[in-house]
């Protein structure tokens, strides 16, 4: 298995993953953050210039096509240029295997938090923010950014002897419990682990291959019966009140068959006075969870490409019997149902498996690289 890396790639993943942290808001409008032009043009210079000197298969350039073409479509209906972002991380990711890309991954995360968080307990970045984060905007993203990290070295060391790494592995999965209290990255972090002491178990193919569209369809079930159950306010409470948003906003804008741009309710100034820390859920800006966040705000037509997508992927790493991809699929599927990052072209860089399913789908096979 190559264990090699993309040093724009690694590079590219460090920098957004701090850009996105607390640091971005303590050093607002610094020069440091020019940087990202740099790499966006690194990124837009390696992609030109293999187009030009490289043989490429006629199915990745038809890849690379289409990806364009959907960028430019989104581009022009949401006016967001992080969707943009997503497609430009999409199309570089696509010249590497998914070993390096993973890799690249893993690597540049890793950093990312140890200079994050060994700032914030420098005291140049704040320790809390509302709750525990370590220099990040959130407790949640810390927690995905650890169990990502974990997770990505256990697939890329498989079959290897991982006792050691087994060891830091539960002493990350005490920081989600006791520190950071994310019980989505400490579910999910324990369900890997159990599927990776368990490995040598058999994979049931169908489930794995229709999870795609049982989860989108029971999020979409539980989002139009909120409320019209008892039941209901329980799975709410279990979902940290994510029903509720689910359901204001399914409500007030409903479902469209193409992406729109939509705005979240948030507390004014007042409000945030009012109500100080005791804010209601639905003025908090968040809308947690990825399958209803694409089926509102991208409509049904993006959503069933993002579903297919996924399938595709899901069905060729069976048919390899990859199974440190497919448990590495259906964590981040569970972890999705609950958080949005993996599978939305808002947050770009971290739309981990979408950028992987893509990579997926065009090359021949990929059993090479594990």
């Amino acid at each position: 298995m190559s264990k090699n890396k993309d040093i724009i790639l690694t590079l590219s993943v460090f920098y957004f993953a701090i850009y996105n942290s607390l640091f971005s808001k303590v050093f607002a409008n610094h020069i440091v953050f020019d940087i990202r032009y740099i790499i966006v043009l690194m990124m837009i210079g390696y992609v030109l210039l293999k187009l030009v000197t490289k043989k490429n298969e006629v199915r990745h350039l038809m890849v690379i096509i289409l990806l364009v073409i959907f960028a430019l479509i989104e581009e022009s209906m949401l006016k967001d240029t992080s969707i943009s972002m997503f497609f430009l991380f999409a199309i570089y990711a696509s010249f590497f295997s998914v070993s390096i890309v993973i890799n690249s991954y893993m690597i540049g995360l890793t950093f990312a938090v140890i200079f994050v968080v060994g700032l914030s307990i420098c005291g140049i970045l704040p320790i809390e923010y509302q709750l525990i984060t370590f220099g990040f905007n959130n407790p949640n993203v810390l927690g995905l950014y650890i169990f990502e990290v974990c997770a990505s070295y256990l697939a890329l060391h498989w079959y290897s002897n991982n006792r050691l790494f087994l060891i830091f592995y539960v002493l990350c999965l005490a920081v989600e419990i006791a520190i950071l209290s994310d019980s989505t990255a400490m579910i999910c972090m324990i369900l890997y682990l159990m599927l990776y002491l368990f490995r040598k178990k058999q994979v049931n193919k169908y489930i794995v291959i229709m999870f795609p569209t049982f989860a989108v369809s029971v999020s979409l079930v539980l989002t139009v019966l909120y409320g019209k159950y008892n039941w209901t306010y329980e799975v709410n409470s279990l979902l940290s009140h994510r029903l509720e948003i689910w359901n204001y906003y399914y409500n007030l804008y409903g479902i469209a068959f193409l992406p729109r741009n939509l705005s979240w309710a948030t507390a004014n100034a007042f409000q945030q006075e009012f109500y100080g820390k005791n804010i209601p859920i639905i003025l908090s800006g968040a809308f947690d969870g990825a399958y209803m966040f694409n089926l509102i705000t991208q409509g049904i037509a993006v959503t069933m490409v993002i579903i297919v997508i996924l399938t595709i992927a899901l069905y060729k790493l069976c048919k390899e019997n990859l199974k440190q991809l497919i448990y590495l699929y259906m964590v981040f599927l569970i972890f999705s149902i609950s958080e949005t990052s993996p599978l939305a072209f808002i947050t770009y860089f971290e739309s981990y498996l979408l950028i992987i399913s893509i990579i997926i789908i065009f090359k021949n096979s990929i059993a090479n690289d594990f």
